[in-house]
Parts: structure tokens; C-alpha cells; sequence
């Protein structure tokens, strides 16, 4: 059964693959494979560089052992995956912040995507990770948000891995993780991450080692979760901040630097409405609100809010169809450089995106969409501009 949670939050997929009598083996033995095709087409109606069509795709592989079932090591899971990226970002034609396709950049080649270790404590209510993987995987998580192909929705908002080293996939980074279950519906967690920005180069997809580090990326966040009965309306809650020790130049006098840059991030999301004898029908509300270090940060704030709604059309219950909206500022500090130097002020950016996922078969879904970049580069010397995307992602 579908936890509450995660019944309306994200398109459903099952293993093209899953049912091979070996491969049921494997994971019957403790050895659970995954993999997947996803490619991302985006074209827009005007932009400060022309009008185009750019082509994106993500292939990935994933295999975790259960140590336990293995004989190896009691409530411990060890994890490894790859990814490889390719294509091309239609955001160069518009000028824009919002990369359009979610599935291009934080490296754009085959590369380490996670080699980890995780040890389960006291029942399972403490969990200690490490290894190498994105931190974006544990903080910040709001399923709801990758349902949209532009990147400014799906995944993080910009706040974070912009104004900060925060970490999301494919690119890994060594990390240090623990996670308290406080109780049933409430979860404490919080880890130490080497903030390098070499690990995103084209060039570094088999970095491991510490050259270009830093300083330390340091998460803490507050996750409440409700809805354990499959008929219960499910919501999760998080609450989340940073610090990174990082020096980064200071806004106001560039030429000096600040150590240490911060940011806090609230995000929600909450089913409203449920049908269907399943329960797997329904209306789901999410928004996200975050604040930047004013002293370093180009992004001052991000705010987002949407829906997903799953079952609209009768026959078409797994279907989804979400509606997202962001919004991006600019710090103040930023605007008063771009006005010395005699640029273009810039303000802020705002995307709409409507989509419609059809699920085709369980392992396999096509996502049209349309985007609306109001304007681009948070500037006016930018055209607003449509853009049409289509997403295919096939889970092998």
C-alpha cells in the first residue's frame, strides 16, 4: 500500500524489469536494482537570444544491498549509483535564472551519484548515513515539487544551491548524516557536507578526493509528517536552515569577503480533497518560502506555491495534473551593484507551469507541459516569453 503521504505527490512508477524471476530474487536476497531513462524537450516563443528547441536527458542506474539481509551487517542499507547527463539548456536562448528542464546542469556527464552507508539505531528510531551523495536527497524534500519539468519548481529553489554550497543530485559530495524519529509523525536531522564546487565540472563525474573544498555546508531541518491510514489526508511540514562556512564576497563592498553565509527555508504540503475506493484520488495544495543571507546572496527570497491532483478524468486515475508558481527577488545589494556599474536593474522572476502526466503504462509516463517566464533574468530588457516542454520517463 501507498503511504498517505506520497499518494497524490508524485507520478507512480513501477520496474519495466521488476518482475524478472532473478530480479525478484536479488531483491527477495536483499539486492534491490533501479534505473531510469528521462528526457526533457523545451522550446520557447521569443528570448534576448532568439527562439529554439533544446533536448535534455538524464540516464541513471542505482543498486542498494540490505546488509541485514545479506548476513553482513545488522539494520544497515549501503547504496550506489551513477548518473549520466546530456543535452542541451534552453535557458541560454531567454537570459533567464530558471533553467526550464530540471535535468540539465549540477554536472553534464556520466559521474558518482552516491556511495553511501546507512546504520539503523534503537529500533530504527536513529539513522546514521556517510558516504558520497547529494545532500539535496535528505533536506528540503518536497515530492510535489519535482511533478514540474522546470528547475526553479522541481527539485530546490534556487536560494539554495545558488547562493549556497548545498548539494543536489546528480553531483555528490562526502556527507555525514544523522536522523532522530522523534515519534511517529516527527523527525530531527542533520549532517556536515563538504561544500566543493569542483564536483559539478564536466570534467570531475569521478572527483572523490577533497581538492577545491571550501569549507563545510552544515543542514539542520525539522520534517512533520501526518497521515499513516490510507483513507488519513497526508501532509508534510519541513523546517530547515544553513550555515556554510565558505567565504563568499560581500555585496555591499565586493572586494571584501564574509565568512560564513546562511539561509532558512519553510516548505508545506497538504492533501485537501480525496476520492475513489483506493483513496489515491485527490487535490493536494504545497507552497515554499525562503530567506537568504542578505550580505552574500544575489537571491534574497524564493516563494512557490501550486497543486497536484490526481484522477481529474474518470478512467485516468493515476494520471496527474499539477499547476506550480515560483517566484525569485533580488538582494537588494545586487541591484545597487548592477546600478553603479550602469546595468539593467533587475528585480525579480516569476514562472508559471501547468502539466499533464499520463501514466502509460506503470513504468512508463509523458508529461506536456507549458511554462510562462515573466521576465527572464529578473529583468526587463528581457522578453516574457511561452515555453512548451514534454518530459517521457521511462523506469527500467
Amino acid at each position: 500500500m501507498i503511504s498517505p503521504q506520497a499518494q497524490l505527490d508524485y507520478d507512480l512508477q513501477l520496474p519495466l524489469f521488476g518482475d524478472l524471476p532473478l530480479r525478484k530474487k536479488l531483491a527477495e536476497d536483499g539486492i534491490d536494482f533501479i534505473a531510469h531513462y528521462i528526457s526533457q524537450t523545451a522550446s520557447n516563443t521569443s528570448g534576448v537570444h532568439g527562439t529554439g528547441t533544446a533536448y535534455a536527458q538524464q540516464v541513471d542506474f542505482g543498486v542498494s544491498f540490505d546488509l541485514d539481509k545479506l548476513g553482513v551487517w545488522p539494520d544497515a542499507i549501503a547504496r550506489y549509483a551513477m548518473t549520466d547527463r546530456a543535452g542541451r539548456n534552453l535557458t541560454d536562448r531567454t537570459g533567464g535564472y530558471f533553467p526550464y528542464q530540471s535535468i540539465f546542469g549540477q554536472g553534464q556527464n556520466l559521474r558518482f551519484n552516491e556511495i553511501s552507508v546507512e546504520k539503523f539505531l534503537y529500533s530504527k528510531e536513529l539513522a546514521l548515513k556517510v558516504g558520497f551523495y547529494p545532500m539535496g536527497n535528505d533536506f528540503a524534500q518536497l515530492p510535489y515539487l519535482c511533478n514540474f519539468t522546470n528547475d526553479a519548481l522541481c527539485g530546490h529553489p534556487i536560494t539554495l544551491f545558488d547562493n549556497s554550497a548545498w548539494a543536489d543530485a546528480p553531483a555528490g559530495r562526502w556527507t555525514g548524516r544523522v536522523k532522530w524519529h522523534i515519534t511517529d509523525e516527527l523527525q530531527l536531522q542533520a549532517a556536515a557536507v563538504d561544500a566543493n564546487p569542483l564536483y559539478t565540472l564536466r570534467q570531475d563525474g569521478f572527483k572523490l578526493n577533497f581538492s577545491g573544498n571550501t569549507g563545510v555546508i552544515a543542514p539542520i531541518e525539522v520534517k512533520y509528517q501526518i497521515g499513516k491510514n490510507p483513507g488519513d489526508y497526508g501532509g508534510t511540514y519541513n523546517l530547515g536552515a544553513y550555515y556554510d562556512s565558505s567565504a563568499a564576497p560581500n555585496l555591499a563592498n565586493p572586494k571584501e569577503f564574509d565568512e560564513g553565509r546562511y539561509g532558512l527555508y519553510l516548505e508545506a504540503a497538504q492533501q485537501i480533497i480525496k476520492w475513489g475506493p483506493r483513496h489515491l484520488e485527490g487535490l493536494a495544495l504545497f507552497g515554499v518560502f525562503t530567506v537568504s543571507d542578505q550580505n552574500t546572496a544575489k537571491f534574497k527570497n524564493d516563494y512557490e506555491a501550486g497543486f497536484a491532483s490526481r484522477g481529474v478524468f474518470p478512467g485516468r486515475e493515476l494520471d496527474l495534473l499539477s499547476l506550480g508558481w515560483v517566484r525569485t527577488t533580488i538582494n537588494p545589494r545586487f541591484q545597487f551593484q548592477l546600478e553603479t556599474a550602469g546595468l539593467p536593474i533587475q528585480t525579480s522572476e516569476q514562472l508559471v507551469e501547468l502539466n499533464y502526466a499520463f501514466q502509460l503504462t506503470p513504468s512508463l509516463f509523458f508529461r506536456p507541459g507549458v511554462q510562462y517566464d515573466i521576465r527572464p533574468g529578473a529583468t526587463s530588457t528581457h522578453p516574457n516569453t511561452w515555453i512548451f516542454d514534454f518530459h517521457i520517463q521511462l523506469t527500467l
